[in-house]
């Protein structure tokens, strides 16, 4: 009889490992599109690895990498045209081929694809809206009130479409469920990595380099975030027997909302370990919740049919492909294919490499948390603001304004190594404004505002795009930009690597071309051959008769 423990071993990561190398053929990819498709395929129960998440990514990899080094390669020209498409593109990144994933370790064929996608559309839309909804009617400035808030409403406005998504599909499990609320969570993930990609990578202008790194971010980051926080919802759904009505619903709920709690905790140097904590918590669970419930649909899939041989439970997939599943001499690997899929990554991140680090320049952010070096900064080092200069009444003015005979503001001038000062007073009250003359360009005083006090600057330096304060770091930023120049050793390294991938991927996939024309020159030619001779034997058995005819005449 199957127990857990003899199915686990069946169902081990070194045979999920050695699929994704494994050549599949066209049989398998139209298995995997129509699974859960008919009244036959509803009735089974899908025994095959997952692999094709691992294409989806390589996919999704290829294109973004390919779209980044054009988009940056042509910025001169196109000026970042194609950056929406790349910022889509990088939203799906990891989690499209996650939510592959998730389907394709989904072992009953209760399920297709399409229902999936479609749920993903439908139910990340309304969670958008319902999210939406609730920003626009309850806001709140204090910062603790403010991400306890986005932690209830985002995961119960992923929850609602996601239960109403399972009803509508009758699911009948825990794992299904599972499955289906995370189509809406990572529907909604994508949605708010393409905002946080767009704004983070356009806020003074488009930025390729930003938007790569960006995307790298949130694409690590979003592997165990709102995908899974809402799948947690789901399984929960269709877990307990009473539903909604069950404690323990809610408390799973209340569970996946202190997930994303202390994902966005707001203490700044304690946020960096809560998100680790929670990034790891969530991975963790999700690993133990589908390996579990996976083992069980399977456990009592074997008890409804009364199987007793698990290689016989498994032939129930693809016939010509799952028999002996977990023997290893079954395995047909594409050593050519492997070597040009390799070659591919290679060149995919040789590129990423080069829009974040092939070119100097560009937008940065600096950083300064004494208001000295960031009016040193600001003014490049050489001008000096005397703001407690005194009015000087000995000293000639050089404006004066007057009102109702009274003289009312005054001007000084003075000046310091080729620069001219313009000291404004105002007469009762001192001095209330600083202007200075450089190269014949008038520059006026700007003020920030912090929490000790106003701190007066002048924005001189020629690199300095923006800046301001950030009172929850205690921290000023200054957003500057320097012409865009190569860095020539960086890119000679990354032609160099991704040509010799180039010549090495293209050689393998040439060869795999040429060798499989011959095997199917030689199959013909084997086919012929055995015509001819079968044509043969057919003409000697006929002249045989024939004789025997005569013989006997």
């Amino acid at each position: 009889m199957i127990t857990y423990a003899s199915l686990k071993k069946k169902n081990s990561a070194t045979a999920c490992l050695r699929e994704l190398f494994r050549t599949h053929g066209k049989d398998e990819y139209f298995e995997f599109i129509t699974r859960g498709m008919g009244k036959g395929g509803k009735k089974s129960v899908n025994a095959v690895y997952p692999w094709v998440y691992s294409r989806v990514f390589l996919l999704c990899l290829i294109t973004f990498a390919a779209l980044s080094f054009v988009t940056e390669f042509t910025f001169s020209v196109m000026m970042g045209m194609g950056h929406p498409v790349l910022v889509l593109t990088g939203a799906m990144l990891v989690t499209a081929p996650v939510i592959v994933l998730f389907f394709e370790l989904y072992p009953k064929r209760d399920l297709n694809f399409l229902q999936l996608m479609l749920v993903f559309i439908i139910g990340g839309a309304a969670s958008d809206i319902i999210i939406n909804l609730g920003y626009y009617l309850v806001s709140t400035s204090d910062t603790w009130l403010s991400v306890l808030w986005t932690a209830f409403l985002e995961e119960a406005g992923k929850a609602i479409p996601a239960i109403i998504a399972i009803i509508i599909l009758k699911a009948d499990n825990p794992l299904k469920c599972f499955v289906i609320a995370a189509a809406v969570g990572s529907s909604m993930a994508v949605s708010e990595d393409m905002g946080y990609i767009f704004f983070g990578s356009t806020q003074f202008g488009i930025s390729v380099s930003s938007t790569v790194t960006m995307t790298l971010l949130r694409a690590l980051t979003s592997i165990s975030a709102h995908v899974v926080w809402t799948g947690f919802i789901g399984w929960a759904y269709g877990k307990f027997k009473w539903r909604v009505l069950d404690i323990r619903f809610w408390l799973v709920c209340l569970g996946s909302m202190a997930l994303h709690y202390i994902w966005d905790f707001p203490v700044p140097f304690l946020n960096i370990f809560t998100l680790l904590g929670a990034f790891i918590g969530g991975i963790v669970i999700t690993v133990f919740l589908v390996r579990t419930e996976r083992e069980k649909v399977y456990f009592e899939e074997l008890l409804v049919r009364d199987r007793v041989d698990y290689t016989e439970y498994i032939a129930d997939g693809i016939k010509s492909l799952n028999k002996n599943h977990c023997n290893y001499s079954v395995y047909k690997y594409n050593v050519c294919g492997i070597t040009a899929v390799i070659c591919a990554v290679i060149i995919s991140v040789c590129g990423l490499v080069f829009c974040v680090k092939g070119k100097s320049g560009g937008y940065n952010d600096l950083y300064f948390s004494d208001a000295s070096e960031f009016t040193y900064f600001m003014h490049s080092g050489k001008y000096h603001l005397n703001f407690s200069r005194k009015y000087d009444a000995d000293a000639p003015n050089f404006a004066e304004y007057w009102e109702n005979g009274e003289l009312k503001e005054v001007t000084q001038r003075e000046i310091i190594d080729d620069t001219t000062y313009y000291y404004t007073y105002y007469i009762g009250i001192g001095l209330t404004d600083i202007r200075l003359e450089v190269d014949g360009v008038r520059y006026e005083s700007e003020s920030l505002f912090t929490k000790d006090g106003e701190v007066k600057y002048f924005k001189t330096n020629p690199d300095v795009v923006d800046c301001y304060y950030d009172p929850e770091y205690d921290e000023y930023i200054v957003v500057t930009y320097t012409p865009v120049e190569y860095d020539w050793f960086v890119n000679v390294l990354l032609g160099s690597v991704s040509g010799a991938a180039f010549l090495i991927g293209a050689s393998a996939t040439v060869y795999a071309l040429v060798a499989a024309r011959r095997k199917k020159l030689a199959a013909k030619a084997e086919l012929s051959l055995g015509d001819i001779e079968e044509e043969e034997i057919e003409t000697k058995a006929e002249e045989e008769n024939c004789g025997g005819r005569t013989d006997n005449e």
